[in-house]
């Protein structure tokens, strides 16, 4: 269904682009042509086949390990897909749970140990190897644990799985964030994919200084431009969870899921730099040319590089987590959890609430992008919603009726982009919506973030990054 066909004709005019004031910066480095990009550092599980090859299934596809020679897939083969069968040591079924080892029906508690669980198990003749995760490998005999056999580098030791050669000489272990290593002949040796992010679980998508830059889970951030890919995690930052990233005045400012902001101004970082907010907690951006906008409970704060303006006595917004802030002109958007959309008009000081009683389909808000003379606003489970200006009841497009928006973008064509869990959706300037999916694979879909640029759509999702020249959008 189109919605303009519940709209007037003459709010139709979607491509008369109303003046946008945001912050000019480089565009973001982008490839020529479709490409996906995923991390192999943290690594599921490994398989050892008959004819020796390695297989490793990563968080983002597979590793093979063939003749001496790594090669890197996107996508992992069958054979990590079957499930592996009951571990039998010295003719009985071998299992590990959190308290400890299961041998048979005897329960072996956890030997004396700074590891949090054993994490992975490999029979070794007569003696059981367990992976204590955070600490290292122990032998299990059959009547006690001895020490760690093999003498881990620090950061191997959070072991997710553990494999052999058929000859017993090497072993591999796989780990959580740090790749596969291999022991042979007394040494442990790290194996990496050179020029690939750090992790892929993408949150937010910024452009800063023509690089594409990207907030992981729990990984710090990961960047790219022509050169390559870098890494930022704690110690330079605040946190290894950043959640969000705008640009202001030259400067990127980083919010992170302790609800703190870092500033980066090319150079150097800073920080928390706002420790003496009236309201501490920072939990939404945004910036436009003249302000940074930081929402927090109750309210928001306002920066002009020189000196703060507090939002913070409305009494609507008493209480209130402002989830997601989207300066619009003079005006101002704000998205909830609970009590749905609010319009602060600074002209006439006054807030102007929506919820379903209004048209909205659901009281929690996902995303605010206004794209010429309409208003696009997503939702949690309960899809999208629609409005035109100089209307008072939003409107929500049949296409996308109970589905969970992640992210709205505008490309300068007058498309605006929706990313779902499910995958990617265009609503045209003529008001048609259009699932865009033809380039995607079914695990590309769960689709977190979007970054627009001249050539294509940056998509940031659980499984990998992946670009796609508008061309292939279809």
């Amino acid at each position: 269904m189109r919605f303009r066909r519940f709209i007037l004709p003459s709010l139709l005019l979607l491509c008369v682009a109303r003046p946008q004031r945001a912050t000019a910066q480089a565009t973001a480095w982008s490839p020529p042509s479709p490409q996906t990009y995923s991390s192999s550092r943290e690594i599921d599980r490994l398989i050892v086949l008959p004819d020796g090859t390695l297989w490793a299934k990563t968080s983002g596809g597979a590793l093979r390990l063939q003749n001496g020679e790594w090669k890197k897939f996107n996508a992992a083969p069958a054979e990590l897909g079957a499930p592996l069968p009951p571990l039998k040591w010295r003719g009985q079924t071998v299992s590990a749970s959190i308290e400890g080892l299961a041998v048979g029906t005897r329960p072996v508690p956890l030997p004396n140990s700074s590891g949090t669980h054993i994490s992975a198990l490999l029979p070794r003749g007569s003696v059981l190897w367990a992976a204590l995760f955070g600490d290292g490998i122990w032998a299990w005999d059959g009547a006690k644990w001895s020490g760690p056999p093999l003498q881990l580098p620090d950061q191997a030791r959070e072991i997710t799985s553990l494999a052999q050669s058929a000859n017993g000489q090497l072993v591999w272990a796989g780990t959580r964030r740090q790749g596969v290593w291999q022991y042979s002949d007394g040494t442990w040796k790290q194996h990496l994919e050179p020029n690939e992010p750090f992790a892929h679980n993408i949150q937010y998508l910024q452009s800063y200084r023509g690089a594409l830059w990207g907030s992981t889970l729990e990984d710090g951030l990961v960047i790219r431009d022509a050169k390559g890919w870098q890494h930022i995690g704690k110690g330079t930052l605040s946190s290894n969870a950043p959640r969000q990233m705008v640009v202001f005045a030259g400067k990127l400012y980083v919010r992170h899921s302790n609800e703190v902001v870092d500033q980066f101004d090319g150079t150097t970082w800073k920080r928390n730099v706002f420790p003496t907010l009236p309201r501490k907690q920072i939990i939404s951006m945004a910036a436009d040319n003249k302000r940074l906008y930081l929402g927090q409970w109750g309210g928001w704060s306002e920066w002009d590089s020189k000196t703060f303006s507090h939002h913070l006595r409305i009494p609507e917004l008493q209480i209130v987590p402002l989830q997601h802030i989207v300066p619009d002109g003079n005006d101002v958007w704000l998205g909830t959890e609970n009590r749905g959309l609010f319009h602060w008009k600074r002209a006439t000081q006054t807030l102007e609430h929506s919820d379903e009683r209004n048209g909205l389909p659901d009281h929690w808000i996902t995303g605010i992008k206004r794209t010429g003379n309409t208003v696009f606003v997503g939702t949690f489970g309960s899809g999208l919603a629609i409005r035109n200006d100089g209307e008072k009841i939003w409107q929500a497009p049949t296409e996308l009726k109970q589905t969970g928006i992640t992210a709205l973008v505008s490309d300068s064509t007058g498309n605006t982009w929706i990313a779902t869990r499910y995958g990617l959706f265009c609503c045209t300037p003529q008001g048609q919506i259009q699932a865009r999916n033809a380039s995607l694979d079914p695990d590309e879909r769960e689709i977190q973030t979007l970054l627009p640029t001249p050539t294509g759509l940056w998509l940031g999702n659980r499984n990998n990054l992946l670009f796609r020249p508008y061309t292939v959008l279809k």
